[in-house]
């Protein structure tokens, strides 16, 4: 074979695994039959076919072997890739939905580890709308019934604590305020943020689909483990698993889990599930849509002065 023709294979088998790797299997097979189709009927409109007029005929055998070659390749490959493949679209495709301006309510549960055998729970629940409005209602920890709103929207956030001035300033400002009161029961400010954090963060796997049962219904889902490729933290927990809705993707429902030791304290679980979608009007995700127009406001960094 000369190097004329190696060139010419290799960019052959270049552009197939890049349909492999880009399709799935039937639309694989599909490109390559037409290929050898095309090959049977002495038609030239592929790129290759363009490289193989400029260096010369090519023996229809040498296309035929590759394309044979190509459909044992995608037999045998895309099961292996599959799994991984058809999780990272759920979790695409229910990071998407969180982007939608549409109001959903999810209820959060958190268990934390304070010393061996001892376990307390925090509960809160979750307001989200489009990529950048959420607001939580959390129980403030020392207060009997206080209750503590965090939000944010695309122009500022915010907490209205249960007594004293709201605090306001950036999301940046927010969340590092967020991660020194980490007891508030959820480990992420958005349903967003943990899908993309998932997508990034984690290796990603396929499971037997499963059901959610919600108060009113039940749900057939899609489900995902995503494992944490790097060292854990107390801010990434080693394992989440999403149920995303089998028909809209929506994500239904997030458990994460940390693996502390007998000896640490922390948080050692989360479960956020969808509650329903509702009817948020823009300045619900507002200090005054919270009944705290009329309180005094300062800058976050303005509270440790």
């Amino acid at each position: 074979m000369t190097n004329q023709d190696e060139d010419f294979k290799d960019n052959f088998v270049d552009s197939l695994l890049h349909s492999l790797y880009e399709t799935d299997k039937d639309k694989a097979r599909l490109l390559v039959d037409n290929g050898m189709q095309r090959l049977g009927d002495g038609e030239v409109t592929s790129s290759a076919s363009a490289r193989s007029r400029r260096y010369g005929a090519r023996p229809n055998w040498l296309l035929i072997g590759l394309a044979t070659a190509a459909l044992v390749l995608i037999t045998v490959a895309i099961p292996l890739t599959s799994g991984s493949r058809t999780a990272t679209a759920a979790v695409m495709l229910s990071f998407e939905q969180a982007l939608r301006d549409v109001g959903r309510h999810y209820r959060l549960n958190a268990v934390w580890q304070n010393a061996p055998e001892k376990n307390s729970r925090r509960e809160a629940d979750l307001f989200v709308k489009g990529g950048d409005q959420f607001a939580i209602k959390a129980g403030g920890s020392g207060s009997m019934g206080a209750v503590i709103w965090l939000g944010s929207n695309a122009e500022t956030s915010w907490v209205i604590p249960p007594i004293g001035p709201v605090l306001e300033g950036n999301q940046r400002s927010l969340t590092q305020w967020y991660r020194e009161n980490a007891d508030i029961g959820t480990p992420y400010l958005h349903i967003a943020s943990a899908l993309e954090k998932m997508r990034d963060q984690y290796r990603l796997e396929s499971l037997p689909t499963d059901e959610v049962s919600l108060s009113d219904r039940v749900i057939a889902c899609n489900h995902v483990a995503a494992v944490l490729k790097g060292e854990a933290s107390s801010r990434r927990p080693d394992r989440i698993e999403l149920w995303a809705d089998a028909e809209t993707g929506v994500a239904v429902k997030l458990h994460a889990t940390w693996q502390l030791k007998e000896d640490e304290t922390g948080r050692k679980e989360a479960t956020i599930v969808l509650v329903d979608d509702v009817e948020l009007s823009n300045s619900f995700f507002t200090v005054e849509g919270q009944g705290a127009g009329q309180r005094r406001r300062i800058n976050f960094a303005s509270e440790k002065e």
